[in-house]
Parts: structure tokens; C-alpha cells; sequence
């Protein structure tokens, strides 16, 4: 009983993480829908929140299919958190003159994001004791 009590705490925080990330993210676009600022800061909380929910159904899953699978969907945020993070600081602190290297952020993201799906990113399982 200890065990599944554990299981269902670590399980948990990343749904509870995700709805309030999430609820961040539409709190702030809600405030300004025409704000650039606004609407990078909320793609950032989306790529936070996927990986944060897809974590839970991950933790959550009760077959190692679905676990790769859910683990797979976490890659569709994770891929995204560092280039939207860093696309929110450009805008917020009115840095210019950074494009090639946002671009370039953006364009290896959708590579990884490509090879997420593949056996390279997540090919098995490894089970905690």
C-alpha cells in the first residue's frame, strides 16, 4: 500500500504542475491577445504543460506500450521548452539582432521533434526498483 501511496504522489504532481502552468499560460494570453510577448510566453506554458501532462499519463500508464507512447508525447513539449524560453527572454528584455539564432533554435527543435519518434529518443524501458 506504501508503495502504490508513492507511486500515486509522483504520479500526480505533474497533472497538478500542468494544470497550473497552464492556467498561467491562458491567464496571461487572456490579459492581451495581440501581444507578442503574451502569446510566446503562453507557447512556452503549452510546451510546459504537454510535457507536464504527458508526463502524468506516462507515470500513470499500466503497460509498457503506452508508458513509450505517452514518453514520446513528452518530447512534443520538451523539444520546445529551451527555444520558446528563449524566445520569451528576447522579447521581454527587447534584445534585437538575434533572429539567425532563434531561427536556428526553432529549426532544431523541429528536427528533434522529428526524431522524438523514432527509436532514437526512446527505444525501451528502464524500470526503477
Amino acid at each position: 500500500m506504501l508503495f502504490f501511496n508513492c507511486m500515486f504522489i509522483y504520479s500526480i504532481l505533474p497533472l497538478i504542475s500542468g494544470i497550473f502552468v497552464s492556467f498561467c499560460g491562458f491567464f496571461v494570453l487572456s490579459k492581451n491577445t495581440k501581444s507578442k510577448l503574451n502569446q510566446i510566453f503562453f507557447f512556452f506554458t503549452l510546451a510546459v504543460g504537454v510535457w507536464l501532462f504527458a508526463t502524468f499519463a506516462m507515470l500513470s500508464s499500466r503497460t509498457d506500450e503506452k508508458a513509450i507512447f505517452w514518453d514520446r508525447i513528452v518530447y512534443i513539449g520538451v523539444v520546445f521548452i529551451p527555444t520558446t524560453f528563449y524566445h520569451f527572454v528576447l522579447l521581454f528584455s527587447k534584445i534585437k539582432n538575434q533572429k539567425k539564432l532563434l531561427y536556428l533554435g526553432y529549426f532544431l527543435s523541429f528536427i528533434f521533434l522529428i526524431l522524438s519518434r523514432t527509436d532514437y529518443f526512446v527505444s525501451n524501458l528502464y524500470k526503477y526498483s
